[in-house]
C-alpha cells in the first residue's frame, strides 16, 4: 500500500522550484561574466584553468595507483569540463 502524505507535496514543489530559480540565477551571472570578458581574457582564462587541471590530473596519476589514479583523472576531467565550456562557448 503506498501512502502518500499530500501535505508534504507542496513543500517539495516549492523547494524544486527555488532551486531551479537559483540554478538559472547562477547561470545567467556565469554567462553574463563570461560575455563581459574579452577575447583575449577568454582565451588565457582557459589557458590557465586547462594547466591547473593538466597538473591536479599528473599529481593525481603520480600520487595514486591503479584503478584509483584512473577515477581520479576522469572526475577531474568531468569537473574541468564546466569552466571549459563557460569560457569557450563566449556567454552565448
Amino acid at each position: 500500500m503506498n501512502r502518500l502524505n499530500t501535505q508534504d507535496r507542496p513543500a517539495d514543489l516549492s523547494r524544486r522550484s527555488r532551486l531551479c530559480g537559483a540554478l538559472r540565477a547562477i547561470d545567467t551571472r556565469i554567462s553574463r561574466a563570461s560575455a563581459a570578458l574579452s577575447p583575449r581574457r577568454r582565451s588565457r582564462l582557459l589557458i590557465g584553468v586547462s594547466l591547473l587541471f593538466a597538473g591536479a590530473m599528473l599529481g593525481g596519476s603520480w600520487f595514486l595507483e591503479g584503478e584509483d589514479s584512473q577515477t581520479i583523472t576522469y572526475v577531474l576531467i568531468a569537473i574541468w569540463w564546466i569552466p571549459f565550456s563557460v569560457l569557450s562557448s563566449g556567454g552565448r
